[in-house]
Parts: C-alpha cells; structure tokens; sequence
C-alpha cells in the first residue's frame, strides 16, 4: 500500500518539487493550497504523513499540526513543517506540536524523501508498543500500614539469589525512577523491589 503524503502548500514549485521528491507508487500525494482545504483533507485523505507551511495562508501549518494532533489516532502519523527561504519561525508554537522536524526550502529531494521514511518509521514503532505496565497495587493486594509484604515462596532458593542480585545491581545503575518500568512488570518483581528498597537502599 503506497504512502498517503498530504503536503499543505500554496506554492506551485513546492507542490512540484515534493511530487517529484515522492513519487509513485510508493506515495501518494495530495496538495492542498489552503488551511481549510488541508484541514478537510486530514479527515478524507487520512494521509500517513503531512508536510505542513508554516506560511500556509487560510489556516497556519502551526494550526494544521495542532489539529492533527488533537486526534488521539494521530499518533502514527508523521509531521515535518516546510520553512520558506524568508519565514521566520514561531519557536513557542513549534515546540507546542509534536513533529518530527523542519525543512527549509527549496529542499533536497532525497533528503525530504528519506526525513519521510525515518519519521514514519520511529511512529510506527511507537505505536506498536505495548501499554505500559500499570505500578498501581490493587487495594485488596496492598499490604497494611507497617506490615511485610507477603513471601514470595523463593526464600532460600537459587532464584530468590538471582533475583536479589539482578535488582540490587538494577537500582544501583540508576535513579529508581527511571528503571521503575523495566525491574517492575511483573508482580512478584514489584514485592521483592519494595523489600529491598526497604530494607537495602542503594548505595551511591
């Protein structure tokens, strides 16, 4: 299935040069010359990637990009605004919208080509993460105000050893923060955490 591209430009030379910068029959593109235009397009096309000016007379390419994003299904779709050889860019409004970069015209065909591909790319690897695994305890698990955790029936075993080690040497490495996710996903993990963290605490 080709690659739907939405470009949002009024310019006829960049409508040329991105229809020759993708071409078939790995994409398809629709150029829309108008916000309100593009805005319709985004709902009808469903493009997999826009190309938005930030100049784009009608309705901003900032405009442009923040309504795409307000669709919680937007995530996979991949954002790089155009930036005229004279425009100057709105820092605060481009840091505000997720995108995945900006290229100044006139533009490298391949270079464009290839900034396509990546972004779609690293969406569609993110998209296809799975949720992240909830650390909330579920009340009629939760241990009581001053108790122990219930045992985790590994005491003395070599894996209770093994277990000990890896997650020890996992909150040493780094802020507990940031290895919560991956020393937690399992149940029996999350307990054995809580009693080292509460009885070990790592050394700095």
């Amino acid at each position: 299935m080709p690659i739907r591209v939405l470009l949002a430009d009024d310019s006829p030379a960049a409508a040329r040069a991105v229809q020759s910068a993708l071409p078939g029959p790995e994409f398809v593109v629709r150029v829309a010359d108008e916000g309100g235009r593009a805005a319709r397009a985004l709902a009808e096309f469903k493009p997999d990637a826009v190309l938005a000016a930030v100049g784009l007379p009608g309705r901003s390419g900032y405009e442009l990009g923040a309504l795409l994003r307000e669709d919680p299904e937007s995530r996979g779709v991949a954002l790089v605004f155009l930036q005229g050889v004279v425009e100057a860019l709105d820092v605060n409004r481009l840091s505000g919208i997720d995108h995945d970069g900006v290229v100044r015209k006139p533009f490298d065909s391949t270079a464009l080509a290839g900034l396509v591909r990546r972004s779609l790319e690293k969406r569609r690897e993110i998209t296809s993460l799975p949720e992240e695994p909830s650390m909330e305890i579920r009340p009629e698990a939760a241990p009581a105000a001053g108790s122990e955790p219930p045992p985790l029936g590994l005491d003395g075993t070599p894996l209770e050893a093994a277990l000990r080690r890896l997650v020890r040497d996992e909150i040493a490495r780094a802020p507990w923060d940031e290895r919560m996710r991956e020393i937690a996903g399992a149940e029996y993990r999350k307990r054995l955490v809580r009693e080292l963290r509460r009885g070990e605490p790592a050394k700095k």
